[in-house]
């Protein structure tokens, strides 16, 4: 080979190193463009889950390269495990398809759910744009009024099957606590269920502030629907109500609480299945970023009288890797309390 070809071969070399960040954001453009990207959405139309995912719909594409097309598809059913099974075991695995599901199903796969036939803890993070308050409301004529009342009276509460986000609060805390709440499943999300406390059928719905003021805007603050507590650690202020740790009687319990409410922490998320491309998976997560700051994005939200407090998939990965982390006495605790399905 003659001195010339060697160095025209350095030189290429060289200009490729310098250009492959170009060259793979290039690839990616190319692959989204004019492309229509499912997402997966774990629930009915009217869910804070819908409501937050069509939003999102709607933002993401001009932050992606290639602007692709965002569709929302509904695919409630096994609370929320189907939608989660359909992107982890069938969706395509090339970015194409993405999946918004409870922020429960992590810590029941970590509980050995034995509905979930995937592993949580393999899906990639996009992020989520908004971390939930977990609480749960008690209709204004119901007997019980206040959490001491659970202890001495029954209380009916709404539940949406298995892994459903509305089912696991009542479940968890009439075992670990003792307060009398006798659940009723088969109703779809949060949305079902405060219809069937205005009917009467139930007295009480627990699921996340965003997702009652969704589906009853204004009611809380209207005497409609009565606040009996907050599953965080310290009492939300607006809601006037304690905290659940406050009926927290030993560190087991406080233990297994903090298991519980760490859920939360992955608000609202967006999810790809393994296998999908780094530089995909990237692209996503930059542009779900971009979108939850976008001025655009921030409008609709308050029009929608919803607040964002966004979540990186970075963080959200984070999150997982410490979920699975967690001592196996207080995950097997907590799976015993909830029927090894939370």
């Amino acid at each position: 080979m003659t001195r010339s070809l060697v160095l025209a071969g350095m030189f290429s070399c060289a200009v490729g190193a310098i250009a492959s960040p170009a060259i793979a954001q290039q690839s990616v453009a190319d692959f989204y463009r004019g492309k229509q990207v499912e997402l997966i959405i774990a629930t009915d139309s009217g869910s804070i889950y819908d409501t937050w995912a069509r939003i999102m719909a709607r933002h993401l594409p001009k932050h992606m390269p290639g602007n692709p097309t965002f569709v929302p598809k509904n695919m409630p059913g096994a609370g929320h495990i189907r939608a989660a099974g359909y992107s982890f075991n069938i969706a395509p695995r090339d970015g194409s398809s993405i999946v918004t599901f409870s922020h429960n199903i992590p810590a029941s796969y970590m509980m050995g759910n034995p509905g979930i036939k995937f592993d949580v803890s393999k899906f990639q993070w996009i992020g989520s744009p908004d971390l939930p308050s977990r609480m749960c409301v008690i209709h204004p004529q119901a007997k019980v009024q206040k959490p001491a009342d659970l202890f001495e009276h029954e209380v009916i509460a709404a539940g949406a099957g298995t892994g459903g986000g509305i089912s696991q609060t009542p479940r968890l805390l009439a075992g670990l606590l003792g307060m009398k709440f006798r659940l009723i499943d088969g109703y779809k999300g949060t949305t079902d269920g405060l219809l069937a406390m205005e009917r009467r059928e139930v007295d009480a719905v627990c699921a996340t502030a965003e997702g009652i003021e969704n589906a009853r805007a204004g009611w809380i603050a209207e005497g409609k629907l009565r606040v009996l507590f907050n599953m965080e650690r310290k009492p939300v202020p607006e809601f006037n109500a304690p905290s659940i740790f406050e009926f927290a009687k030993t560190d087991e319990h406080r233990q297994i609480l903090g298991f519980y409410g760490s859920t939360m922490e992955f608000g609202f998320p967006l999810a790809v299945p393994p296998g999908v491309p780094a530089d995909r998976l990237n692209a996503l997560r930059r542009a779900h970023d971009a979108a939850t700051k976008d001025p655009a994005f921030l409008k609709e939200v308050a029009k929608a009288r919803m607040a964002s407090t966004p979540v990186t998939g970075e963080e959200l990965q984070q999150r997982m890797d410490e979920l699975v982390a967690t001592p196996p006495d207080v995950i097997k605790k907590a799976s015993v309390l909830l029927g090894g399905k939370l």
